[in-house]
Protein backbone atom coordinates (compact mmCIF):
# COMPACT_ATOMS: atom_id res chain seq x y z
CA UNK A 1 0.00 0.00 0.00
CA UNK A 2 1.78 3.34 -0.92
CA UNK A 3 1.78 5.95 1.55
CA UNK A 4 0.43 9.35 0.21
CA UNK A 5 3.22 12.23 1.19
CA UNK A 6 0.88 13.85 3.21
CA UNK A 7 1.51 10.95 5.48
CA UNK A 8 5.21 10.94 4.94
CA UNK A 9 7.72 11.48 8.18
CA UNK A 10 10.29 13.32 6.36
CA UNK A 11 9.48 16.24 4.16
CA UNK A 12 11.47 16.49 0.67
CA UNK A 13 12.79 20.16 0.92
CA UNK A 14 13.78 21.96 -1.88
CA UNK A 15 17.26 21.05 -4.13
CA UNK A 16 19.15 22.57 -6.50
CA UNK A 17 18.92 18.98 -8.33
CA UNK A 18 17.05 18.64 -11.68
CA UNK A 19 15.27 15.47 -13.06
CA UNK A 20 14.82 15.32 -16.87
CA UNK A 21 12.72 12.33 -17.46
CA UNK A 22 11.62 11.42 -21.30
CA UNK A 23 9.20 8.82 -22.03
CA UNK A 24 9.47 6.51 -25.28
CA UNK A 25 6.36 5.92 -25.46
CA UNK A 26 5.23 2.40 -27.07
CA UNK A 27 7.67 0.13 -25.72
CA UNK A 28 11.26 0.12 -26.88
CA UNK A 29 13.46 -1.94 -28.60
CA UNK A 30 16.15 -2.46 -26.12
CA UNK A 31 18.27 -5.48 -27.70
CA UNK A 32 18.39 -3.31 -30.69
CA UNK A 33 19.39 -0.13 -28.46
CA UNK A 34 21.71 -1.14 -26.63
CA UNK A 35 23.00 -4.25 -28.83
CA UNK A 36 25.07 -7.34 -27.58
CA UNK A 37 26.78 -7.65 -30.93
CA UNK A 38 28.68 -11.02 -29.54
CA UNK A 39 25.94 -13.39 -28.67
CA UNK A 40 24.80 -15.94 -31.56
CA UNK A 41 21.79 -15.92 -29.66
CA UNK A 42 21.09 -12.34 -30.39
CA UNK A 43 21.49 -12.92 -34.31
CA UNK A 44 19.34 -16.16 -34.51
CA UNK A 45 16.93 -14.30 -33.06
CA UNK A 46 17.21 -11.60 -35.38
CA UNK A 47 18.16 -12.77 -39.16
CA UNK A 48 16.46 -9.24 -40.89
CA UNK A 49 16.12 -7.21 -37.94
CA UNK A 50 19.88 -8.10 -36.12
CA UNK A 51 22.67 -5.47 -36.19
CA UNK A 52 26.42 -5.90 -37.43
CA UNK A 53 27.22 -2.66 -39.21
CA UNK A 54 27.54 0.59 -38.16
CA UNK A 55 27.42 0.14 -34.47
CA UNK A 56 28.83 2.02 -31.61
CA UNK A 57 30.94 -0.19 -29.46
CA UNK A 58 30.70 0.33 -25.75
CA UNK A 59 33.25 -3.00 -24.94
CA UNK A 60 33.42 -6.16 -26.29
CA UNK A 61 30.15 -6.97 -25.80
CA UNK A 62 27.68 -4.22 -26.33
CA UNK A 63 27.23 -1.54 -28.57
CA UNK A 64 24.93 1.40 -29.04
CA UNK A 65 22.51 1.18 -32.09
CA UNK A 66 24.20 3.45 -35.11
CA UNK A 67 21.55 6.11 -35.13
CA UNK A 68 23.31 6.81 -31.25
CA UNK A 69 26.38 8.56 -31.97
CA UNK A 70 26.21 11.26 -29.95
CA UNK A 71 25.23 9.09 -26.94
CA UNK A 72 28.26 6.79 -27.37
CA UNK A 73 30.60 10.05 -26.84
CA UNK A 74 28.76 10.45 -23.75
CA UNK A 75 29.24 6.58 -22.80
CA UNK A 76 32.97 7.18 -23.48
CA UNK A 77 33.44 10.10 -21.22
CA UNK A 78 31.44 8.33 -18.08
CA UNK A 79 28.08 10.52 -18.38
CA UNK A 80 26.07 7.83 -19.41
CA UNK A 81 24.87 4.57 -17.34
CA UNK A 82 23.01 2.11 -18.80
CA UNK A 83 20.43 -0.17 -16.51
CA UNK A 84 20.54 -3.58 -17.85
CA UNK A 85 17.26 -5.81 -17.82
CA UNK A 86 14.87 -3.35 -15.96
CA UNK A 87 11.43 -4.40 -15.75
CA UNK A 88 8.94 -5.42 -12.49
CA UNK A 89 7.50 -9.13 -11.47
CA UNK A 90 4.65 -10.34 -13.42
CA UNK A 91 4.77 -8.32 -16.05
CA UNK A 92 2.09 -7.05 -17.87
CA UNK A 93 2.33 -6.41 -22.16
CA UNK A 94 -0.59 -3.80 -22.35
CA UNK A 95 0.73 -0.15 -23.60
CA UNK A 96 -1.99 1.46 -21.03
CA UNK A 97 -1.57 -1.11 -17.68
CA UNK A 98 1.86 -1.39 -17.89
CA UNK A 99 2.56 2.26 -18.30
CA UNK A 100 0.48 2.81 -15.62
CA UNK A 101 2.55 0.66 -13.54
CA UNK A 102 5.61 2.46 -14.56
CA UNK A 103 4.32 5.80 -13.75
CA UNK A 104 2.58 4.82 -10.42
CA UNK A 105 5.56 2.83 -9.11
CA UNK A 106 2.90 0.53 -8.21
CA UNK A 107 3.00 -2.72 -9.64
CA UNK A 108 -0.18 -4.41 -7.23
CA UNK A 109 -2.96 -1.09 -7.50
CA UNK A 110 -4.62 -0.98 -10.39
CA UNK A 111 -5.69 2.89 -11.16
CA UNK A 112 -3.61 4.55 -8.38
CA UNK A 113 -4.12 8.16 -8.96
CA UNK A 114 -1.10 9.91 -8.32
CA UNK A 115 1.98 9.25 -9.50
CA UNK A 116 5.74 8.42 -8.23
CA UNK A 117 7.08 11.68 -8.84
CA UNK A 118 3.74 13.63 -7.88
CA UNK A 119 4.05 11.96 -4.60
CA UNK A 120 7.85 13.76 -4.39
CA UNK A 121 6.09 16.97 -5.87
CA UNK A 122 3.88 17.12 -2.98
CA UNK A 123 6.22 17.00 -0.39
CA UNK A 124 8.23 19.62 -2.22
CA UNK A 125 4.77 21.46 -2.22
CA UNK A 126 5.04 21.81 1.54
CA UNK A 127 7.44 23.71 1.88
CA UNK A 128 7.12 26.46 -1.44
CA UNK A 129 3.76 26.61 -1.97
CA UNK A 130 4.53 29.62 -4.45
CA UNK A 131 6.62 26.95 -6.78
CA UNK A 132 6.49 25.64 -9.78
CA UNK A 133 8.48 22.32 -8.64
CA UNK A 134 7.54 20.30 -11.91
CA UNK A 135 7.00 20.65 -15.72
CA UNK A 136 5.31 18.21 -18.42
CA UNK A 137 5.34 18.95 -21.87
CA UNK A 138 3.15 17.63 -24.68
CA UNK A 139 -0.47 17.85 -24.28
CA UNK A 140 -1.41 15.24 -21.18
CA UNK A 141 -0.37 15.39 -17.66
CA UNK A 142 2.00 11.68 -17.16
CA UNK A 143 0.10 9.74 -14.73
CA UNK A 144 3.82 10.30 -13.07
CA UNK A 145 3.33 13.66 -12.43
CA UNK A 146 -0.12 13.53 -10.89
CA UNK A 147 -0.06 14.87 -7.64
CA UNK A 148 -2.75 15.77 -4.59
CA UNK A 149 -0.99 19.16 -3.57
CA UNK A 150 1.56 20.76 -6.08
CA UNK A 151 0.13 22.66 -9.04
CA UNK A 152 1.84 20.43 -12.58
CA UNK A 153 1.32 22.78 -15.70
CA UNK A 154 1.30 20.87 -18.67
CA UNK A 155 2.95 22.79 -21.91
CA UNK A 156 2.56 22.10 -25.17
CA UNK A 157 4.18 25.78 -26.30
CA UNK A 158 5.66 28.05 -23.48
CA UNK A 159 5.20 31.39 -25.28
CA UNK A 160 1.53 30.80 -25.37
CA UNK A 161 0.87 29.01 -22.17
CA UNK A 162 -1.91 30.22 -20.28
CA UNK A 163 -3.29 32.58 -23.29
CA UNK A 164 -6.40 31.82 -23.36
CA UNK A 165 -8.17 33.37 -27.44
CA UNK A 166 -10.26 35.94 -26.70
CA UNK A 167 -11.34 39.46 -26.65
CA UNK A 168 -8.82 41.52 -24.91
CA UNK A 169 -11.89 42.89 -22.34
CA UNK A 170 -13.00 39.25 -21.97
CA UNK A 171 -9.16 38.69 -21.15
CA UNK A 172 -9.37 42.01 -18.51
CA UNK A 173 -12.50 40.65 -16.80
CA UNK A 174 -11.06 37.11 -16.35
CA UNK A 175 -7.34 38.35 -14.92
CA UNK A 176 -9.98 40.70 -12.42
CA UNK A 177 -12.14 37.53 -11.41
CA UNK A 178 -8.97 35.07 -10.76
CA UNK A 179 -7.04 37.99 -8.76
CA UNK A 180 -10.17 38.57 -6.53
CA UNK A 181 -10.51 34.65 -5.70
CA UNK A 182 -8.72 35.21 -2.42
CA UNK A 183 -11.35 37.43 -1.10
CA UNK A 184 -14.40 35.76 -2.23
CA UNK A 185 -15.92 33.90 0.87
CA UNK A 186 -17.74 30.79 0.00
CA UNK A 187 -21.85 30.81 1.85
CA UNK A 188 -21.12 28.91 4.80
CA UNK A 189 -23.71 26.79 4.06
CA UNK A 190 -22.80 25.42 1.11
CA UNK A 191 -21.40 21.80 1.27
CA UNK A 192 -18.87 22.11 -1.57
CA UNK A 193 -16.74 24.68 0.21
CA UNK A 194 -13.97 22.86 0.25
CA UNK A 195 -14.07 22.23 -3.97
CA UNK A 196 -14.52 25.50 -4.32
CA UNK A 197 -11.76 26.03 -2.11
CA UNK A 198 -9.36 23.93 -4.34
CA UNK A 199 -11.01 25.03 -7.50
CA UNK A 200 -9.98 28.60 -6.03
CA UNK A 201 -6.42 27.64 -5.49
CA UNK A 202 -6.07 25.86 -8.89
CA UNK A 203 -7.11 28.94 -10.68
CA UNK A 204 -5.04 31.52 -9.14
CA UNK A 205 -1.78 28.90 -9.21
CA UNK A 206 -2.54 28.29 -12.87
CA UNK A 207 -2.60 32.23 -13.38
CA UNK A 208 -0.09 33.11 -11.85
CA UNK A 209 2.13 30.49 -12.84
CA UNK A 210 1.35 31.43 -16.73
CA UNK A 211 2.72 34.59 -16.00
CA UNK A 212 5.97 33.65 -14.90
CA UNK A 213 6.43 30.83 -17.69
CA UNK A 214 5.55 33.13 -20.54
CA UNK A 215 8.03 35.43 -19.03
CA UNK A 216 10.42 32.90 -18.84
CA UNK A 217 10.18 31.70 -22.42
CA UNK A 218 10.73 35.43 -23.85
CA UNK A 219 14.12 35.67 -21.15
CA UNK A 220 16.26 32.81 -22.74
CA UNK A 221 16.82 32.08 -26.42
CA UNK A 222 18.17 28.45 -26.87
CA UNK A 223 21.28 28.02 -28.46
CA UNK A 224 20.96 24.34 -28.59
CA UNK A 225 20.45 22.15 -32.02
CA UNK A 226 16.84 20.59 -31.13
CA UNK A 227 14.77 18.27 -33.92
CA UNK A 228 11.37 17.04 -33.78
CA UNK A 229 8.55 17.35 -31.07
CA UNK A 230 11.04 16.05 -28.08
CA UNK A 231 13.60 18.82 -29.26
CA UNK A 232 10.69 20.91 -28.94
CA UNK A 233 10.22 19.34 -25.27
CA UNK A 234 13.76 20.01 -24.52
CA UNK A 235 14.23 23.22 -25.87
CA UNK A 236 11.46 24.98 -23.75
CA UNK A 237 13.28 23.09 -20.25
CA UNK A 238 16.13 25.00 -21.48
CA UNK A 239 14.22 28.30 -21.20
CA UNK A 240 13.12 27.31 -17.66
CA UNK A 241 15.90 26.05 -16.46
CA UNK A 242 17.85 29.33 -17.56
CA UNK A 243 14.91 31.08 -15.75
CA UNK A 244 15.60 29.38 -12.50
CA UNK A 245 12.44 29.05 -11.32
CA UNK A 246 13.14 25.94 -8.63
CA UNK A 247 11.97 23.62 -11.38
CA UNK A 248 13.23 20.41 -10.36
CA UNK A 249 10.97 17.79 -12.66
CA UNK A 250 10.31 17.92 -16.39
CA UNK A 251 9.19 15.27 -18.24
CA UNK A 252 9.14 14.57 -22.37
CA UNK A 253 7.76 12.27 -24.31
CA UNK A 254 8.81 10.62 -27.69
CA UNK A 255 5.93 8.60 -29.62
CA UNK A 256 5.89 5.67 -32.01
CA UNK A 257 8.20 3.10 -30.38
CA UNK A 258 5.40 0.44 -30.75
CA UNK A 259 7.43 -0.87 -33.67
CA UNK A 260 5.34 -4.47 -34.97
CA UNK A 261 5.80 -3.68 -38.38
CA UNK A 262 9.00 -2.45 -40.29
CA UNK A 263 11.05 -1.51 -37.72
CA UNK A 264 14.41 -1.14 -38.48
CA UNK A 265 13.69 2.38 -40.15
CA UNK A 266 11.37 3.91 -37.89
CA UNK A 267 13.30 2.93 -34.97
CA UNK A 268 16.33 4.29 -36.29
CA UNK A 269 14.92 7.63 -36.73
CA UNK A 270 13.54 7.57 -33.41
CA UNK A 271 17.12 6.41 -31.40
CA UNK A 272 18.46 9.42 -33.76
CA UNK A 273 16.39 11.96 -32.11
CA UNK A 274 16.61 10.75 -28.97
CA UNK A 275 20.56 10.31 -29.10
CA UNK A 276 20.87 13.77 -31.25
CA UNK A 277 18.35 16.04 -28.31
CA UNK A 278 19.87 14.57 -24.86
CA UNK A 279 23.14 15.44 -26.61
CA UNK A 280 22.33 18.97 -27.52
CA UNK A 281 20.31 19.53 -24.22
CA UNK A 282 23.16 18.30 -22.36
CA UNK A 283 25.38 20.38 -23.69
CA UNK A 284 23.64 23.66 -23.47
CA UNK A 285 22.46 23.07 -20.13
CA UNK A 286 26.33 22.35 -19.51
CA UNK A 287 26.75 26.39 -20.88
CA UNK A 288 24.65 27.50 -18.43
CA UNK A 289 26.72 26.43 -15.47
CA UNK A 290 23.98 24.01 -14.57
CA UNK A 291 25.44 20.78 -15.79
CA UNK A 292 26.38 19.30 -12.29
CA UNK A 293 22.44 19.31 -11.34
CA UNK A 294 21.15 17.59 -14.08
CA UNK A 295 20.55 14.24 -14.92
CA UNK A 296 18.51 12.81 -17.74
CA UNK A 297 16.49 9.47 -17.74
CA UNK A 298 14.57 7.72 -19.72
CA UNK A 299 11.83 4.61 -19.41
CA UNK A 300 9.50 3.06 -21.49
CA UNK A 301 6.64 0.76 -20.56
CA UNK A 302 8.08 -2.64 -21.78
CA UNK A 303 10.76 -3.94 -24.30
CA UNK A 304 10.08 -6.01 -27.16
CA UNK A 305 10.19 -9.95 -27.91
CA UNK A 306 13.78 -11.59 -28.34
CA UNK A 307 13.00 -12.97 -31.57
CA UNK A 308 11.90 -10.93 -34.92
CA UNK A 309 7.96 -11.47 -36.19
CA UNK A 310 7.25 -12.04 -39.67
CA UNK A 311 6.17 -8.64 -40.10
CA UNK A 312 10.29 -7.64 -39.72
CA UNK A 313 9.30 -5.86 -36.39
CA UNK A 314 8.85 -7.10 -32.84
CA UNK A 315 6.26 -7.91 -30.03
CA UNK A 316 5.23 -6.69 -27.38
CA UNK A 317 8.16 -7.76 -24.48
CA UNK A 318 9.48 -7.05 -20.91
CA UNK A 319 12.65 -5.95 -19.65
CA UNK A 320 15.11 -3.52 -21.44
CA UNK A 321 17.46 -1.01 -20.52
CA UNK A 322 16.82 2.32 -19.19
CA UNK A 323 19.24 5.10 -19.76
CA UNK A 324 20.61 7.73 -17.06
CA UNK A 325 22.74 10.94 -18.37
CA UNK A 326 24.57 13.62 -16.82
CA UNK A 327 27.88 14.75 -14.65
CA UNK A 328 26.46 13.14 -11.42
CA UNK A 329 26.01 9.68 -13.14
CA UNK A 330 28.42 7.06 -12.82
CA UNK A 331 28.93 6.31 -16.39
CA UNK A 332 28.61 2.57 -17.39
CA UNK A 333 27.04 -0.60 -17.24
CA UNK A 334 24.83 -1.57 -14.15
CA UNK A 335 22.82 -4.21 -13.20
CA UNK A 336 22.73 -7.77 -15.29
CA UNK A 337 21.78 -8.43 -18.81
CA UNK A 338 19.12 -11.01 -19.28
CA UNK A 339 19.60 -14.30 -21.00
CA UNK A 340 18.71 -14.45 -24.65
CA UNK A 341 18.22 -18.29 -24.40
CA UNK A 342 16.29 -18.51 -20.79
CA UNK A 343 13.00 -17.36 -21.79
CA UNK A 344 9.63 -17.29 -20.74
CA UNK A 345 7.17 -16.94 -24.47
CA UNK A 346 10.11 -15.39 -26.12
CA UNK A 347 10.43 -13.01 -23.21
CA UNK A 348 13.33 -11.31 -21.43
CA UNK A 349 13.50 -12.46 -17.56
CA UNK A 350 13.96 -8.67 -15.56
CA UNK A 351 17.03 -8.97 -13.74
CA UNK A 352 16.74 -5.07 -12.33
CA UNK A 353 13.64 -3.95 -10.59
CA UNK A 354 12.27 -0.37 -12.14
CA UNK A 355 12.01 0.70 -9.04
CA UNK A 356 15.41 0.15 -7.31
CA UNK A 357 16.51 3.35 -10.26
CA UNK A 358 13.40 5.36 -8.92
CA UNK A 359 15.10 4.70 -5.48
CA UNK A 360 18.21 5.34 -5.84
CA UNK A 361 16.78 8.78 -8.08
CA UNK A 362 14.79 10.10 -5.15
CA UNK A 363 17.25 9.20 -2.64
CA UNK A 364 20.59 9.75 -4.22
CA UNK A 365 19.85 12.77 -6.04
CA UNK A 366 16.47 14.65 -4.91
CA UNK A 367 17.47 13.31 -1.54
CA UNK A 368 13.79 12.42 -0.50
CA UNK A 369 12.88 9.09 1.22
CA UNK A 370 12.08 6.63 -1.09
CA UNK A 371 10.57 4.30 1.14
CA UNK A 372 7.65 6.90 2.33
CA UNK A 373 7.07 7.76 -1.79
CA UNK A 374 7.19 3.80 -3.09
CA UNK A 375 5.23 2.40 -0.19
CA UNK A 376 8.18 -0.17 0.66
CA UNK A 377 12.35 0.05 0.58
CA UNK A 378 13.78 -1.22 -2.41
CA UNK A 379 18.08 -1.66 -3.23
CA UNK A 380 19.63 0.86 -4.80
CA UNK A 381 22.20 0.94 -7.42
CA UNK A 382 25.70 2.79 -7.68
CA UNK A 383 24.34 4.87 -10.39
CA UNK A 384 24.80 8.42 -8.27
CA UNK A 385 28.37 10.07 -7.86
CA UNK A 386 27.12 13.69 -7.19
CA UNK A 387 25.47 12.83 -3.84
CA UNK A 388 22.09 15.30 -3.29
CA UNK A 389 22.78 18.74 -1.59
Amino acid sequence: MLLHASQAAAEAQRTNKIVMVIEMNGGNDGLNTVIPFEDAAYHEARPSLGIQEGIHRLDDQFALHPAMESLSERFKEGEMGIVHGVGYPNPNESHFRSMEIWQTGDPATVSSRDGWLGRYLDQVAKNDRDGIPGVAFGERLPQSLMAREANIPVIAQLANYGIFVEAPEDGRIRKELIEKLPTMDAHPENRNASALDFLRKQARDTYAGAERLRAAAQSYQPRGDYIGELGNQMRMATQLIAADMGTQVFHASIEGFDTHANQAGLHSELLGQLSHNVGSFLDEIDAMGRGDDLIVMTYSEFGRRVHENGSVGTDHGTAAPMFLFGKGVKGGFHGEHPSLTDLEMDNLEHTTDFRSVYATVLEDWLGASSREILGEQFSKLDLISTPSG
